[in-house]
């Protein structure tokens, strides 16, 4: 058994291996047959894999006879060349075209008979007569399956989950305009780094500054108009100075001077004056959206066309306040625009901890009115996006939500130590992307700004702001008194007699409390009052005499220790 099984294994002697006629060698094409011939027909129009670049171009001309492998002598009885049915007897590889009309004196095969005798070369020159016609009905009817791509027209697209703001090239603002732009970025930066200097040598309490984010600030208050109102959170103080708010009055406010507009009743940062339009915030997070909502709600019912310009920072869009704020103002059509600086942190918490959307921008959706987000890095796309939303609000159009990235360079206050929880690399990352130095790069490649100007402008500046800080460092504190006014247009009497407590305050109007006088008693009276006192009562007598007869009984003996529960004295020992 053992050596008939070695026989079989052994390959004849002069043997060729076991391929069918007609088919590839494993050493690549023969002569005169180019790459894929024996895979793709010459009819496929698009092959089935990806050819190399030398395959020859196919072409719609009547297919010419090509020496191709000797085809196996068939068992049937040669027939005449003239012989319109005649069939090669070799298979023909995949794909091949095959003749559709049969002759008219030849039987009808079967199924079985059809599939194993395919024709392996190509048709007699008795059937290109008819060739041509037959494959002309073969190619139309390949045409749909091969060019239906081409032709087709694409589905609808469906609405992107991440809207994007059309890109401003600022080819459409005055280069004045661009360059105000441009100034009031680097008076902002210039301002943050001297303020956090105060802090640290604590001539101020606290600051918070906007490095980082001077695009989104900037570019967005220059969307909207002197008349609309502007509703700011922590870092927002940049558009009263985009306002022309003057540079004392900024740092008025952080010193909490007499000449603070708003009297030193807020904590620094915290920035108002009606004058320019800009409402004053709590340290709460998000309570100053609805305060938005409200104001943009009553301009509307007035008939006013001013436009409420809100900002939040992404850790505002996990209070109920924001929900609250958006859903009121999507359901009254208000006309508001809610500017969120997303910052990647709140505090120490990165945004992607707070929310399972793919973006803040898109939540804006769930209240029935567009969401946009934007690079906050860019300011021409800011104010692109900002001044689009403006003017959509003004039309009647209601709210716009807009999500500006950006990054906050440095610490989230004078209180917070970012190194604890963000990594440096980030840092450093985030730098390359500087608004400021972006933006000069767009105005020196235009010849609208150069070093020159950018050193005398900080200098400038400097200059200002050194003047301002030593002139409010002279100022007083407010006056005690301060905090009795400006709370009605009228003091009413609750707050005259709060005040008479603190004696000889001045009230507004320049009128002064009178001074509690007390009455004056003659010596008789006051020795007949002294005397009485001196005098036991009744009640006074019973108890010293009740004191008396209780310390003869006891033989004026200490009194014991009061224990407490569980036993024990105050000393914590046991009787």
């Amino acid at each position: 058994m053992r050596r008939k099984q070695v026989k079989k294994r052994r390959p004849r002697p002069g043997a060729r291996p076991a391929t069918s006629e007609g088919s590839e060698s494993t050493s690549g094409p023969s002569d005169g047959e180019g790459w894929g011939a024996g895979i793709l027909g010459d009819d496929d129009e698009v092959g089935f894999g990806t050819a190399p670049p030398s395959r020859p171009e196919k072409k719609e001309s009547p297919p010419k006879e090509e020496p191709r492998a000797k085809p196996v002598e068939s068992k049937k009885p040669k027939r005449d060349e003239s012989d319109a049915d005649a069939k090669p007897a070799s298979r023909a590889p995949r794909g091949r075209s095959r003749s559709s009309a049969p002759s008219s004196d030849r039987a009808p095969r079967s199924s079985s008979d059809s599939r194993s005798s395919r024709p392996d070369s190509r048709p007699s020159k008795s059937d290109s007569t008819r060739q041509p016609r037959e494959r002309s009905r073969k190619t139309e009817d390949r045409e749909p399956s091969t060019r239906e791509p081409r032709t087709r027209s694409a589905p609808p697209r469906k609405p992107s989950r991440k809207p994007e703001a059309p890109r401003n090239t600022g080819t459409d603002l005055p280069d004045e305009t661009l360059r105000d732009m441009y100034r009031c970025m680097v008076k902002i930066r210039v301002v943050d780094e001297r303020m956090l200097k105060l802090q640290r040598q604590g001539r101020i309490s606290f600051y918070g500054s906007a490095t980082g984010q001077e695009a989104a600030v900037v570019g967005s208050a220059f969307a909207v108009s002197d008349e609309d109102w502007i509703v700011p959170a922590l870092r927002e103080g940049g558009t009263m100075l985009v306002r022309d708010w003057p540079l004392e009055n900024y740092v008025a406010q952080c010193f909490g001077t007499a000449g603070d507009v708003t009297k030193g009743r807020q904590m620094p940062s915290h920035y108002a004056d009606k004058a320019v339009r800009v409402v004053s915030w709590s340290s709460c997070i998000g309570n100053q959206l609805p305060h938005a909502t409200g104001m943009a709600w009553a301009a509307k019912i007035l008939g006013d066309k001013t436009v409420i310009l809100s900002y939040m920072g992404d850790g505002a869009t996990s209070e109920g306040d924001f929900h609250t704020a958006l859903n009121f103002a999507g359901v009254a059509g208000a006309p508001v625009v809610f500017f969120c600086q997303n910052n990647q942190w709140a505090i120490s918490m990165p945004w992607k901890a707070q929310t399972a959307s793919e973006t803040i921008a898109i939540k804006a959706e769930a209240y029935g009115f567009p969401g946009v987000r934007v690079d906050g890095n860019n300011i021409l796309e800011v104010y692109n996006a900002t001044h689009a939303a403006v003017n959509r609000a003004r039309e009647g159009k209601g709210p716009t939500l807009i999500e500006a990235l950006t990054y906050r360079m440095g610490a989230h206050s004078t209180s917070d130590d970012p190194t604890k929880y963000r990594d440096e690399a980030e840092v450093e990352s985030w730098k390359k992307k500087d608004p400021i130095r972006r933006f000069r790069n767009v105005l020196m490649d235009k010849n609208l700004w150069s070093r020159d100007e950018e050193y005398e402008l900080i200098g400038k500046v400097e200059n200002e702001l050194i003047t301002a800080i030593k002139k409010v460092e002279t100022q007083p504190r407010p006056s005690l008194a301060s905090m009795f006014e400006d709370v009605y247009a009228t003091q009413l009497p609750h707050l005259k007699e709060q005040a008479q407590m603190f004696m000889g305050l001045p009230l507004s109007g320049g009128s002064e409390v009178p001074r509690r006088r007390r009455r004056r008693r003659s010596p008789a009276k006051k020795e007949g009052e002294q005397g009485k006192a001196d005098q036991p009562s009744e009640e006074n007598r019973s108890s010293q005499s009740r004191a008396q007869d209780s310390s003869e009984r006891t033989g004026d003996r200490p009194p014991a220790r009061r224990k407490r529960r569980g036993g024990r004295d105050r000393r914590g020992s046991r009787p």
